[in-house]
């Protein structure tokens, strides 16, 4: 049997990276900029130094909002994430936690540039046009999420995980 993983990524690894990627922003100054944060990672005395740096370079092009994560993410939480990031309509957005920050991240970043219901978009392909550049920094080990196009969702109403999957 055999097997396709499709991806499209630029990885930076390394003890520092975080701090050597967000000591480089100038480069997306002109841009509007969206950090979703994991609401988990929010209290970490790392994410306090991140933030203080963010704020000091970045001024009044910070937009920042924790992620709804206390269980698995559901189509209900992806609703309210989005919109809250439509009111700011980032150019890019930077996701910083674990698996389920990231998916809704992912989600977000594609539900911005295709139109509807979230749910509409549940299995594979359905997404028309590109969504908005994101950048995924995770901040746990194991998930993998930062390196596939799946976003995935409960759905409690049909009580199933499903995913948005697409490129």
């Amino acid at each position: 049997m055999t097997f396709k993983y499709i991806t499209h990524s630029n990885i930076l690894i390394g003890n520092g990276a975080v701090y050597n990627f967000l000591s480089n922003l100038d480069s997306f100054l002109t841009k509007k900029l969206l950090f979703i944060v994991d609401s988990g990672f929010a209290k970490s005395e790392l994410w306090k130094k991140i933030n203080y740096s963010l704020k000091f370079q970045l001024k009044d092009n910070l937009n920042i909002i924790y992620s709804y994560n206390n269980s698995e993410p559901t189509y209900d939480m992806l609703d309210m994430l989005l919109a809250d990031t439509k009111k700011i309509n980032p150019d890019i957005i930077f996701a910083l936690g674990g698996g389920s920050c990231m998916d809704q991240s992912k989600a977000v970043a594609a539900l911005l540039k295709n139109p509807g219901n979230p749910k509409i978009y549940k299995g594979f392909d359905k997404l028309k046009n590109k969504g908005a550049t994101t950048i995924l920094i995770p901040t746990t080990a194991g998930t993998g999420s930062e390196a596939s196009f799946n976003a995935s969702f409960i759905d409690r109403k049909e009580m199933k995980k499903m995913g948005i999957n697409g490129k």
